[in-house]
């Protein structure tokens, strides 16, 4: 059986979705990377905050981290994002799958954001149980990018168009014609389209789209085999 790192790297083409993820995380304001099943990064992250990258730092809070990436992309389904609180840092993430054919192989995951729903006091009490310098901590806390729950919701929705049109064109078993995918993409924009009239401040998001049409039509979201 081929092991989902190995079907990830026959069927992406890592700088390619490296360049996605950077510019979708740059457009919304949000972090990203993608993860293995267990939470561990194939892509480098996109636009981390301070205060996640110090986290990320300390043994306890970098093995933190790694298991609620993994919590979160297993939550996530063909059907839908999942959003919740990381069970790290405590902001908001979300995840949504990589697939090849049936084959989970991947999360794609988005977040450190802060909303009204944060327990200040809670997240600045976690310095401790990571041994992280709660003033070092508390700095970084006034550096998080701020949402509104439901403007963050709509960015999981676009990120999750995003993640599905990657994982239809990487599917190199499925034989993807030029005109399926002529579809495949109408539908999607069609879907991107709706959601940006709902959250206009995703009208920014369409030139990261145009990056992700080129890439598809010309099948280079897979590596050559």
């Amino acid at each position: 059986m081929i092991k989902n790192h190995s079907l990830f790297d026959k069927f992406f083409n890592k700088s390619i979705i490296q360049q996605i993820q950077d510019d979708f995380a740059t457009k919304t304001g949000v972090a990203s990377i993608i993860s293995d099943l267990k939470g561990a990064p194939y892509t480098k992250p996109s636009n981390f905050s301070k205060l996640c990258t110090y986290i990320r730092e300390t043994p306890k809070g970098g093995a933190n981290c790694m298991h609620s990436d993994s919590v979160i992309g297993k939550q996530a389904s063909r059907s839908r994002p999942h959003i919740q609180p990381c069970l790290s840092g405590g902001l908001w993430d979300a995840g949504a799958c990589l697939y090849v054919g049936d084959i989970h192989v991947a999360n794609w995951l988005i977040g450190q954001v802060m909303n009204e729903a944060q327990d200040l006091a809670k997240m600045l009490d976690y310095a401790k149980k990571i041994d992280m310098d709660q003033e070092k901590f508390s700095y970084a806390m006034t550096q998080i990018t701020v949402m509104t729950e439901e403007q963050y919701t709509h960015t999981c929705q676009a990120l999750f168009i995003f993640a599905n049109v990657v994982s239809e064109c990487a599917a190199y078993e499925k034989d993807l014609s030029l005109s399926d995918m002529e579809v495949l993409l109408q539908n999607k924009k069609s879907e991107l389209t709706t959601l940006i009239e709902q959250e206009p401040i995703l009208d920014s998001i369409w030139p990261v789209w145009a990056e992700l049409e080129i890439a598809a039509k010309q099948y280079q979201l897979a590596p050559d085999l």
